[in-house]
């Protein structure tokens, strides 16, 4: 995968040569994005960011929201925007859409947890088996043709190594165990708010219900980087064999005292962070959506609206920059995008 300091800087090239007004476009001429804003990270700002673009770009046909920030903040900006204008909507979320955005969304690209996954690796790893450094998974692209199955997956390279290691360890990964040992695995997340958090979690629990032979303990760090950290500490001393972790801020965890990572390698715990996107200092793995592959995702979803071509408008608001950059990349590649 291409590094994120190489994404960070195509990302930056891209938004400079918008703001220049020039115009990114495919090799025929006719599908071009008009404009490519990165938003503030105030609700209401967007809002009104959006608006104006939508003011000054009235040939724009689809909005395409690389987040779901920017998501929320094209429905704040114009709710109506679809009856009043005709205007198409493809958006990458982090969560499925209810029924009644279905009329308001053309396609949502939804970022998985990574959670059935990271819980498959926990008790891989119980059992002592060497896990991936990195799985990056694919997407769901959802429609309301298609929402009720639950949308038609893109898979990643992630989702095929892992469906070996399933293969390869049945009688590990089963649900129904020879023996009555049980594994103790925790989730520790830097908050546990409504949303994508929210989501991981519950993701989390479903997953771990199926294995009788797994013991489930979650914790809310509340935001608070030195509870995070702590509860990190506290999970490694009282030797789980894995503990899952979601923060926003990887560097945190440099904190952690040499000799605890010593107990931690010593007693093989599994440190599985939830992140692709980030090599995450002293984890063993980390697991979640290929942000690449949600862009490129995005590129189909929007070259299937406009298959004849047409003016676009792209918005982010994602943070880190890294993430924006990957979706960003994945979306330009798969459409040929190119500056004019």
């Amino acid at each position: 995968m291409t590094s994120s300091r190489t994404l960070v800087i195509a990302c930056c090239a891209l938004m400079a040569a918008c703001s220049a007004r020039a115009v990114l476009q495919d090799a025929s001429g006719t599908l071009r994005v008009v404009a490519q804003e990165a938003l503030p990270s105030d609700a209401t700002k967007a809002a009104e960011c959006v608006a104006k673009l939508l003011a000054q770009h009235e040939s724009a046909t689809v909005v395409v929201a690389l987040d779901a920030m920017a998501w929320d903040a094209l429905r704040a900006a114009n709710p109506k925007s679809k009856d009043d204008r005709g205007l198409r909507v493809v958006a990458i979320g982090d969560s499925l859409p209810s029924v009644d955005q279905h009329s308001a969304l053309d396609s949502i690209i939804v970022a998985t947890t990574g959670a059935a996954v990271a819980v498959d690796l926990a008790l891989l790893a119980s059992h002592g088996i060497e896990l991936p450094k990195q799985v990056a998974l694919g997407t769901r692209t959802v429609t309301a043709a298609n929402a009720a199955a639950g949308g038609a997956p893109r898979l990643a390279p992630g989702d095929l190594g892992m469906e070996m290691l399933r293969r390869q360890h049945t009688e590990v990964l089963t649900t129904t165990p020879s023996t009555d040992v049980i594994f103790k695995i925790a989730l520790v997340q830097m908050r546990a708010a409504a949303g994508f958090d929210e989501r991981l979690r519950e993701e989390v629990k479903a997953a771990s219900k199926r294995y009788p032979q797994l013991e489930l303990v979650c914790y809310d760090a509340a935001g608070d980087a030195t509870r995070f950290v702590a509860l990190v500490t506290q999970c490694i001393t009282e030797n789980l064999r894995a503990v899952l972790l979601s923060a926003d801020d990887w560097s945190m965890l440099a904190s952690i005292e040499t000799k605890v990572n010593e107990h931690r390698y010593e007693q093989k715990i599994a440190l599985i962070a939830l992140d692709p996107m980030v090599a995450v200092a002293g984890a063993t793995c980390s697991v979640g959506s290929d942000q690449a592959i949600l862009g490129r995702a995005a590129g189909e979803a929007l070259r299937a609206l406009l298959p004849t071509g047409g003016d676009v408008l792209v918005l982010s608001t994602q943070t880190p920059a890294s993430r924006t950059a990957a979706r960003l990349q994945g979306f330009v590649d798969a459409l040929g995008l190119r500056a004019n």
